[in-house]
Parts: structure tokens; C-alpha cells; sequence
């Protein structure tokens, strides 16, 4: 985030442009409404490398257990899509276009909670067994960021068993919405392969080689 992402898609090359059926025409459309189509904005992110017992050590909580529902959203004080975010239709004597600028501040992001069923703590105590981890990355009104690096953890879906090594959120989004913790890498983000776990760098792993 903080780079200037500056370019132009053509009209008919744009997917999920879904609505040429009913007499698409490109005019000025408003980033505060659903986008009539769906674009990705792609953040590159380096995680530390850590080992499993630097994960241990620096984890709040390790648990195992469920997802049963996420939700994304603008991490914006409205929760709409950020000023700097704009799409401007053009033509020219290729066609019809759309130009689109994308200048997000730090705190600028679109992230998503998962509301996590734990089934079991490996590390941490718990009043509740339901916690809320926070991912960044999602889409909201057809605007998608998806973050690259590692394994996103915002493809996983209800129902998904994952291990999870998390801390409480010490980032931008810290005072949004309630109490949550997010994942420290996608190392630390595993998912059941037979009597082992894969992690997010398609890394596998028994439990007694992480020492749990």
C-alpha cells in the first residue's frame, strides 16, 4: 500500500462485466455504490521467517477448531471504498475504457473476520470457545484486495478445520470493530492432511514436529 497503481481496462475485456445484456454503457459510476464489475487489486507482502518455536514463543493463542462464518469490510471510518480509489470511463480509437487510479493510505484496506469455533487451545486461555480472527484481504461491492505472499487465508470457507497460531491485533485495524487476533504468518495458518498439517507455504508438518 502507499504506491500509486495507475492503468486502463478495455470495456470488453473486463470480467464479470455481466451486464453488457442489458445495454451496458460506459458512464460515470459512483466508488461509494457496488461495482458493476469485478476487479482485483493484487498487494504483495513479505511475512518474517520464522521457526515453530519462534511462533510458539511469540503467539498469544494456538488453537484448532472451525470457521463458521466471515464477513468483509472497508476498514474506512464509513466502511466505503477509500477516496483514493477511482474508476474513470474514457474512449478512445480503440473503444470504450475504464482508467482506474488506486492510491491507498497504510490504513486503507479491505479485511475480513471469521468468526473461528475453537475446538481445541494448544496455548492461550479462552472464556468463550467462538473467537473472532481478523485476515486482510476480501472483497466488498465487487472490489477485491488479495494479498500475496503465502497462503490467503481469506479462501477458506465455513466449515474449513485449520490450527492457528495467532496474537492480538497490534495493526491499523486494532480498534475496529471487537476484540480479535490475526494470524502472525501463513506458516502459522495449517490446515489437517491425513496425521499431518499443511501450511501455508504447502510446507508439511506433524504436531510433534511443532511441539504441541
Amino acid at each position: 500500500m502507499g504506491d500509486i497503481v495507475k492503468n486502463k481496462i478495455l470495456v470488453f475485456g473486463l470480467l464479470g462485466l455481466l451486464l453488457i445484456g442489458t445495454a451496458l454503457s460506459v458512464n460515470a459510476f459512483s466508488t461509494n455504490e457496488k461495482l458493476p464489475f469485478e476487479f482485483v487489486h493484487e498487494i504483495n507482502v513479505s511475512y518474517p521467517q520464522y521457526s515453530y518455536e519462534d511462533l510458539y514463543e511469540k503467539s498469544d493463542l494456538i488453537i484448532y477448531g472451525s470457521i463458521t462464518s466471515n464477513i468483509s469490510m472497508w476498514s474506512t471510518p464509513d466502511s466505503k471504498m477509500p477516496s483514493g480509489i477511482k474508476f474513470i470511463p474514457g474512449k478512445d480509437e480503440y473503444g470504450e475504457y475504464i482508467e482506474y487510479y488506486i492510491d491507498l493510505n497504510d490504513d486503507e484496506i479491505i479485511y475480513t473476520d471469521f468468526i473461528f469455533k475453537v475446538d481445541k487451545a494448544f496455548k492461550g486461555n479462552l472464556e468463550d470457545n467462538e473467537i473472532i480472527v481478523r485476515s486482510f484481504g476480501g472483497t466488498v461491492d465487487n472490489f477485491t484486495i488479495q494479498m500475496n505472499g503465502g497462503s490467503n487465508f481469506t479462501n477458506y470457507k465455513e466449515g474449513d478445520k485449520i490450527l492457528l497460531y495467532l496474537i492480538k491485533d497490534k495493526g491499523s485495524t486494532k480498534d475496529i470493530g471487537h476484540s480479535h487476533y490475526t494470524i502472525l504468518t501463513p506458516k502459522g495458518q495449517l490446515i489437517p492432511y491425513g496425521d499431518m498439517y499443511i501450511n501455508g507455504y504447502d510446507e508439511k508438518i506433524t504436531l510433534k514436529e511443532m511441539n504441541l
